[in-house]
């Protein structure tokens, strides 16, 4: 019989997208049924120190599980011990490093081993797709749940026309947008000159304008006045 080995996953990816929204969705095991394909269902518990994880497989007529006990540090690492399964060993480690505002780098290493050479044979393709292709579906997951619609404001000024650029969550309004601009609403605002309402929903390459000044913030005002 073949010796069992222990099996080694190192990835390093750079993902578009938040440090804290890709840990964030590592974090949301409960979740991992609907986008992983092999996870056929998720338990989930968390105490002050851990968070315990079942994950249960079926995978080309295969069923298994593997559980974990994780330590998480928010926004940073999660740290994977195994818990109970048809292995003998598994370590693992995800850091979600900040590159900037937008963009972080991932890295996940793990090492397992089976808990014989008859579990090896059975299970170790299926272990091999799992660990080899974890970071991928997190990236198809946040490519789906990320996607933002690209609006501008104009806005007259002083100084002639502004226009700020938005990137927003598919289903944002009018309301939202000037929210996130930290713009007041009035009843003057039209998208592509037609007038608006609050929840007027945006699509992606709409511009909102305002057709009067914006108020000068009451610092300035109380400069002029003086």
């Amino acid at each position: 019989m073949a010796m069992v080995t222990a099996m080694n996953i190192n990835r390093t990816v750079i993902a578009p997208y938040p440090a804290a929204d890709m840990y964030a969705l590592v974090d949301d095991i409960a979740a991992y049924p609907d986008f992983l394909p092999w996870c056929a269902g998720a338990e989930v518990t968390r105490d002050a120190e851990n968070v315990h994880a079942r994950l249960a497989i079926q995978y080309h007529g295969f069923r298994t599980f593997f559980a974990t006990r994780n330590t998480h540090t928010p926004n940073d690492r999660i740290y994977m011990e195994l818990a109970e399964g048809p292995l003998s060993e598994l370590t693992g480690e995800w850091q979600f490093i900040p590159l900037d505002d937008q963009r972080c780098r991932i890295e996940l290493k793990l090492q397992y081993e089976f808990s014989n050479a008859l579990m090896a044979v059975a299970l170790s393709k299926i272990f091999s797709y799992i660990f080899d292709h974890f970071i991928e579906h997190f990236i198809n997951r946040a490519r789906s749940q990320c996607k933002k619609i690209a609006v501008e404001i104009v806005h007259a000024a002083d100084a002639g026309a502004q226009v700020q650029s938005l990137h927003l969550a598919p289903g944002a309004t009018v309301a939202d947008a000037l929210a996130t601009a930290n713009i007041p609403y009035s009843d003057n605002i039209s998208v592509y000159g037609k007038l608006c309402q609050q929840q007027t929903p945006l699509a992606s390459g709409d511009r909102i304008e305002i057709n009067q000044p914006l108020p000068k913030p009451p610092q300035e005002a109380r400069r002029e006045r003086r």
